[in-house]
């Protein structure tokens, strides 16, 4: 097979393996990941009492999870946080997925000192592009940041 990208990933160094369309079983690594990642989605929506509906979102911390612990494609002791960030990844962020949490309510500071500050929620994910968790709201049917 010749063309631009055969040319550029001969440049490159990269080696790549044709498959026949429709046929996802020939690439084996993947498979075995998405096989991975799929048990870690289900035993946290069974651990957390959570329905089917909640299963992207637990797919995404089980990715979240996944990324943090060494892989053995990997030098020893190493994950790819680390080798994307250049530092040894943190878990005290880590909750247990559908945990029961009390979250401080936004307009707390409007409340009167003997209202509720916070209100009762699910632990649903991580966020990514800011420092906090996902929350689902069960008697408001939301999912806040």
């Amino acid at each position: 097979m010749q063309g631009q990208f055969h040319d550029y990933c001969k440049q490159h160094g990269i080696t790549y393996e044709l498959t026949i369309p429709d046929a996802s079983q020939q690439n084996g690594i993947a498979e075995h990941a998405y096989q991975i990642i799929e048990s870690m989605t289900c035993v946290m929506l069974v651990d957390g009492s959570l329905s089917f509906w909640f299963r992207p979102l637990a797919a995404q911390a089980a990715i979240h999870i996944k990324n943090c612990v060494p892989r053995t494609s990997l030098p020893p002791n190493t994950t790819p946080f680390e080798g994307w960030f250049k530092q040894k990844p943190d878990f005290s962020h880590l909750r247990p997925f559908g945990a029961l949490i009390t979250a401080r309510k936004t307009n707390s500071d409007q409340l009167t000192k003997i209202a509720p500050q916070g209100e009762e929620g699910h632990f649903v994910g991580y966020v990514h592009d800011a420092k906090g968790y996902l929350i689902w709201f069960p008697d408001s049917r939301i999912i806040c940041p």
